[in-house]
């Protein structure tokens, strides 16, 4: 069990890693092609992008398995709220509303 404690955080720090890279390389070559076009940057890719770099800041500083890992949840716990509220702002973005449920 000792093993399997100190494997799965760093799998699931590097896929906080792999996450945040995905999504700062994806909102940033977005940025660069409204860039080239002229058009303004929107505030909400901007704040996307820094969460991102800030999620994987914090996925490298607190990958290698050090006994403190376990007491920066509510770091976790800020960080997964700010993805939430970047998700938000973003799907309000592409969709211009906000979305109504069926029915």
């Amino acid at each position: 069990m000792g093993s399997r404690s100190r494997v799965i955080p760093v799998f699931f720090r590097l896929m906080q890693l792999v996450s945040g890279a995905v999504v700062a390389g994806t909102l940033g070559h977005y940025l660069h092609n409204i860039h080239e076009a002229g058009v303004g940057s929107n505030g909400r890719v901007v704040y996307a992008i820094v969460i991102a770099g800030i999620s994987v800041f914090f996925a490298l500083v607190l990958m290698p398995p050090l006994t403190y890992s376990f007491y920066v949840f509510p770091l976790d716990f800020a960080i997964f709220v700010c993805w939430m509220v970047a998700l938000g702002l973003l799907v309000r973005n592409i969709f211009g509303r906000v979305i109504q449920p069926l029915g």
